[in-house]
């Protein structure tokens, strides 16, 4: 039996980070590939707008930092949503998409895309090409290294496309449902979830992954804060990653050996590598770690710390 010094340390770096919304959790990640990592997001916020600007706009200071090297050719990111309709004066999902286009993704990076880079789904390898479209291929993702990172941007809006999927495929999609209804709705689209994130644990998947996600409180006995049932506990409220449901947010951090938090203090932000006021944080290194980074340099500042020693 190896001893624990003889440990290779992680070859991939897999956090969850958690955060307001405004506090930089997309816009962070233009210093990986100014780093040399290639990113690739799953974007079911509609949110990358801010790493258009960061990568190509002159005056960004990660472009001054590239030094002439083109970084947006190092991002791919997919936009991910499903059709939206009116029913009545109701906006409702008319048809999932986005669920199953991203898990596809997830085993093989491939789609078509035109020649001004909007992306074609639904349509065969013949039919694509005397169309004139463009294929993108980056292979199977069980074949990624540790120069590559997948970000799933973010958990929160996924879980909407879980539940999406889940209504989908049990002819429920726009339909009206009773309260009963709507719990196990919930339950089963946890279970959805909860699988996304055991293939992104599991150790066939060997690139770096990035999950973001907004902040909900849940207390002790599994309440928000502010419900009627949790007004004797409201001082045990934590805050944990948004997904569906308030069951499943204390378990999606152990998925991971990080939970990093994005923090606004004042006009500035920072990543926060140990707990600040009720927010859960851990990371897998301590030691090799600084306390929080400044958001500029964040995630690569953080990557370069936790991968010290690392085989």
């Amino acid at each position: 039996m190896p001893t624990i010094d003889q440990h290779p340390g992680a070859l991939s770096t897999k956090v969850l980070v958690v955060g307001d919304s405004g506090t930089g959790k997309t816009g962070a990640i233009a210093s990986l590939i100014v780093a040399d990592y290639s990113c690739f997001v799953l974007d079911f916020d509609n949110g990358t707008e801010i790493l258009r600007d960061y990568l190509t706009n002159p005056e960004s200071p990660y472009v001054k930092k590239a030094n002439g090297k083109n970084l947006a050719k190092m991002l791919d990111y997919v936009p991910l949503s499903d059709t939206m309709t009116n029913i009545n004066g109701n906006i409702v999902c008319s048809k999932s998409l986005a669920w199953q286009r991203a898990t596809s993704l997830l085993v093989r990076w491939r789609y078509w895309q035109t020649t001004e880079g909007k992306v074609v789904w639904d349509i065969k390898d013949k039919d694509a090409t005397e169309k004139g479209l463009i294929l993108v291929d980056h292979g199977k993702v069980i074949d990624w290294g540790p120069d590559k990172v997948i970000v799933v941007d973010s958990l929160s809006f996924a879980a909407t496309a879980a539940l999406n999927y889940h209504l989908s495929l049990t002819g429920r999609l726009a339909a009206s449902r009773t309260q009963n209804e709507a719990r196990r709705d919930v339950g089963a689209t946890q279970a959805i979830l909860r699988k996304l994130l055991e293939l992104i644990y599991d150790d066939s998947i060997r690139c770096n992954v990035i999950v973001n996600s907004h902040i909900t409180e849940v207390t002790d006995s599994g309440y928000g804060p502010n419900a009627e049932e949790a007004k004797d506990e409201r001082d045990t409220a934590k805050g944990y990653p948004s997904a569906i449901g308030r069951a499943l947010s204390p378990i999606i951090p152990r998925f991971f050996n990080s939970v990093l938090h994005m923090e606004m203090r004042g006009k500035r932000m920072y990543l926060m590598t140990q707990p600040v006021g009720n927010v859960l944080t851990k990371t897998a290194v301590p030691l090799r770690v600084k306390r929080e980074y400044p958001i500029e340099n964040a995630l690569a500042d953080y990557f370069a710390d936790a991968r010290k020693g690392s085989k």
